[in-house]
């Protein structure tokens, strides 16, 4: 987490993609922002540095 507060949160991920074969396609790098409405969490929006 990179910033919270009560009803809204700040993600910085990265994460892989894997072929069937289990070989890498890449790894990216992404921030989330996942919030709270009418009593659910979700994610509201993403934004990926993918080449």
């Amino acid at each position: 987490m990179i910033h919270a507060g009560p009803d809204k949160v700040h993600i910085d991920t990265r994460f892989t993609r894997y072929r069937k074969d289990g070989s890498v396609i890449g790894g990216f790098d992404s921030i989330y922002v996942v919030t709270l409405e009418d009593g659910h969490w979700g994610v509201k929006i993403r934004s990926s540095y993918a080449p």
